[in-house]
């Protein structure tokens, strides 16, 4: 693909704001349309890259369409872009229900287009390595997961569980593969830990919390050591020690797992650092244009959005939990979808 790409763009708050400032960077990018259900975040904007409603916006002549939007909307706006023959960008999670997921997944099947869901983290350059030392047998086969990943965005009316645990879940489902089955759960949506069992015979913790932190951090259990990622400092941490592997091991196994007094154990030993640049939103948006001016294969495409939604799903209805998604119209006033911009 030799000329510019042309793409649309809904969603233009302060997350979109940012996700768009990224793909204009692209040099691929060339001529912008934008639409917002709120027509006055638009007023700064030039008039040629206003569209009036969404339907205006299918109509333009466009190659992708990128979605920085609530998702309790966004499932179905995505299957009229998939539908009108655009490529489509997603926005994590992607959607609030495995159904809804459902239907996305099987809109880019039918039309053959690339959906890319926004897993960032699996982009993030530290997180990236990660995976590959795990996969090279780094710290020998994985057995154990600690993951924590404390404070959010607020997205009101939605629990923290479904905006903070996707990161998490995708990096599982690319390091272990299948569904977590949840064993063990303690408190609710917004700040919710759960013990799991997932593949190949890995026990794992997910902590998620979005009055905390911040903290973003995954301790990696292999036979033959451990491996400790923080996103926030952009460092991993690779720990040759059998015993001290095993001995967390056995904790975990046994119930909730201390992070703190592991951390601290870890700061006696001698461990080997990495310490690794690069931005993952630019990294993100890199690989989206990439699949479709290159035709590379899309690691956080709708087919792992799916996976995930239904992961987020089974653990939000796992036990007892006072948290709930209310609707779009309760948390927030707003215009219509095809409200006329001004």
């Amino acid at each position: 693909m030799n000329a510019k790409l042309r793409l649309g763009f809904v969603g233009h708050g302060v997350w979109g704001r940012r996700l768009l400032a990224a793909m204009r960077a692209d040099a691929r990018v060339g001529e912008v349309v934008i639409w917002d259900r709120d027509p006055t975040r638009l007023d700064s904007l030039p008039s040629e890259e206003r569209a009036r409603s969404f339907e205006d916006l299918l109509e333009r002549d466009l190659d992708c369409v990128a979605f920085a939007l609530d998702p309790r909307e966004q499932p179905m706006l995505a299957q009229r872009a998939l539908g009108a023959g655009f490529h489509v960008f997603l926005e994590k999670p992607l959607a609030l229900d495995a159904r809804s997921a459902a239907l996305v997944r099987d809109a880019a099947r039918a039309r053959g287009r690339v959906a890319f869901v926004g897993h960032v983290v699996r982009h993030h350059p530290v997180v990236r390595r990660a995976v590959e030392l795990l996969e090279a047998g780094a710290i020998g086969v994985v057995r154990g997961a600690v993951m924590r990943r404390w404070g959010a965005r607020e997205r009101p009316g939605v629990p923290a569980w479904w905006v903070l645990a996707p990161h998490d879940l995708s990096v599982l489902d690319r390091v272990v593969g299948g569904a977590p089955a949840w064993l063990e759960k303690s408190g609710d949506g917004d700040d919710c830990r759960l013990r799991f069992r997932s593949g190949r015979g890995l026990r794992g913790e997910l902590h998620v919390a979005g009055a905390r932190g911040p903290q973003r951090l995954s301790c990696w259990l292999g036979e033959q050591g451990v491996l400790v990622v923080d996103e926030k400092s952009s460092s991993l941490h690779r720990y040759a020690s059998p015993s001290v592997a095993r001995s967390a091991l056995e904790r975990l196994e046994a119930g909730w797992f201390d992070v703190e007094r592991f951390l601290d154990e870890l700061s006696e030993l001698s461990g080997e650092e990495f310490k690794i640049e690069g931005d993952a939103l630019s990294a993100e948006v890199t690989a989206f244009f990439d699949a479709i001016c290159l035709g590379t294969p899309v690691e956080t495409d709708v087919e792992e959005g799916y996976r995930v939604v239904r992961a987020l799903e089974s653990g939000s209805d796992f036990g007892k939990t006072t948290s709930r998604i209310v609707s779009l119209k309760e948390s927030t006033k707003s215009t219509p979808l095809t409200a006329k911009a001004t």
